[in-house]
């Protein structure tokens, strides 16, 4: 057998049957909206377009914690999801570390509006909070398999979104 024809098959059998998961990169997720997957799949294509390896690192790191069985490690897939937006924001402004700076940089190249910046930094300070998700301390307890998806996806589209505005004139 095709081993690439047999994970299709799978996938779409998947699909078919309304399940709640779908194969993304030979793992079983529980993403099952086609925009959602897309959104998944464009970061690893861009990653291997643009040599960008630390995201393609974090994306199957994140991919794996969230289709670990029997129990998800959701804290960590929030970490690894988040991790991604942090490597695209390094290359944007290699001499901050933040997403901040990346994104100040973005504002003053006039590549993305203001309001929308400040919905970026406000969703990653969540993450970096007191009690936030990169914290040791966290009740693990907090975090639903609705959180780490919703990460892993927005953090999939807000870092494709970082690469097509960074890329589209050399910051």
């Amino acid at each position: 057998y095709d081993t690439e024809q047999f994970l299709k098959y799978v996938d779409h059998s998947l699909e078919l049957n309304h399940s709640g998961f779908r194969l993304v990169y030979n793992k079983f997720i529980p993403v099952t909206n086609e925009t959602e997957i897309k959104e998944i799949e464009q970061v690893k294509k861009s990653a291997e377009e643009f040599g960008l390896f630390g995201v393609q690192e974090h994306l199957n790191s994140a991919l794996e914690l969230i289709s670990k069985k029997p129990k998800p490690d959701l804290k960590n897939t929030i970490k690894e999801s988040i991790s991604m937006v942090e490597v695209v924001s390094r290359i944007i402004e290699p001499t901050e570390n933040t997403l901040g700076k990346a994104l100040n940089k973005l504002e003053s190249k006039q590549k993305i509006n203001q309001t929308l910046k400040l919905a970026f930094e406000k969703l990653y300070a969540y993450t970096n909070g007191k009690n936030g998700i990169r914290h040791a301390l966290m009740d693990n307890e907090n975090i639903s398999i609705e959180d780490a998806r919703f990460f892993l996806i927005a953090c999939s589209a807000f870092t494709n979104y970082l690469i097509v505005k960074a890329n589209s004139e050399s910051l």
